[in-house]
């Protein structure tokens, strides 16, 4: 069994916030005919620094394995990680709730505005698809 110091976790709850406070802006992209949810690019900030955890984890969990004379498999190791990362996300819950307060996510709108010699009355995209 694998375990973690407290300065290995308050290191792994540093690289988490470093990751989370590097933005203090988002750009969230609308695109024509995508579905706009107005946290997208928040989530995807969230995920980002998961991933960035997942690889220090996976990255460091066969040495500290090794040292303890584990053995582990790749899917062993991926859920340790994973087990850890959710541990370390509850720890940081009100951080990341205080971020999405914070940070200012600016909307750009990628639908082009085309002037065309279509009647808008003749095209129903909810009825022809």
């Amino acid at each position: 069994m694998i375990t973690f110091s407290e300065k290995q976790n308050k290191k792994l709850i540093q690289i988490y916030l470093e990751c989370l406070y590097s933005r203090k802006e988002l750009i969230q992209y609308q695109y024509p005919y995508q579905l706009f949810y107005e946290d997208d690019a928040i989530g995807e900030h969230f995920e980002k620094c998961r991933f960035v955890l997942l690889e220090f984890l996976l990255d460091r969990i066969p040495g500290i394995a090794d040292k303890s004379g584990i053995k582990l498999s790749n899917p062993e190791i991926e859920k340790i990680a994973s087990e850890k990362i959710n541990e370390i996300l509850k720890v940081v819950a009100p951080d990341i709730n205080k971020y999405a307060e914070e940070v200012t996510v600016t909307y750009i709108d990628l639908s082009p505005s085309l002037e065309t010699n279509i009647d808008d009355e003749s095209i129903n995209l909810d009825e022809d698809f």
